[in-house]
């Protein structure tokens, strides 16, 4: 799911606007290049490569709106400060967001988890990855 000032080409996927969100819920794999620069990405599926701007306004959250499926992002690279919105199951449940490569330019990514458990995993805060 695109909104209208998230924009898609061939070759890549732009975020861009306070309100853009890309939701990746397919079970085919995203291989455009995905820039979020201003708003949400979300999702339930897989991105191969996705570079985070420097701002908090730039938000990675899993579970496509839906719950708190894992999202795979193949290649992660922060550019420095952004935010990251968990939302977990509970307690030693899958990953939620699973990489195998993450790089973070500088500046801390700050964490807001969900829990949908009683007892949370994450605690909120900011942190170096």
């Amino acid at each position: 799911m695109l909104t209208s000032t998230a924009s898609l080409s061939t070759s890549g996927v732009t975020i861009n606007g306070a309100g853009a969100k890309l939701i990746q819920n397919s079970t085919a794999t995203l291989s455009a290049p995905v820039a979020l620069t201003l708003g949400t990405l979300n999702g339930t599926g897989t991105i191969d490569t996705v570079t985070v701007a420097d701002t908090a306004s730039a938000v990675i959250a899993n579970g496509g709106l839906t719950g708190a499926a894992t999202f795979t992002v193949n290649s992660l690279t922060f550019g420095g400060a952004a935010t990251f919105t968990p939302v977990l199951s509970a307690p030693g449940a899958a990953p939620a967001v699973a990489t195998a490569t993450l790089v973070n330019g500088s500046g801390l990514v700050t964490v807001n988890p969900s829990v949908l458990a009683a007892t949370p995993t994450w605690a909120a805060g900011r942190m170096t990855f």
